[in-house]
C-alpha cells in the first residue's frame, strides 16, 4: 500500500546486542573473518557471485 502509517518505529533501529542482529550465511568457509558492516553487504555479494 501507498499509506506509510502501518509503518512504525523498528525501521533502521540498530539490535541491543550482537545476538539479535543479521546473520550472513556463507557455504565458502573463512569468507567473513570479522563483523559486516550493512554498508558492505551489497559488495560481498557481489563478490562471492564473482560479478565484482
Amino acid at each position: 500500500p501507498l499509506d506509510p502509517s502501518p509503518i512504525r518505529g523498528s525501521h533502521g533501529r540498530l539490535p541491543e546486542s550482537d545476538d539479535e542482529g543479521p546473520l550472513i550465511l556463507c557455504s565458502t568457509p573463512h569468507t567473513f573473518t570479522d563483523r559486516v558492516r550493512a554498508t558492505e553487504v551489497k559488495s560481498l555479494l557481489l563478490q562471492l557471485a564473482g560479478l565484482h
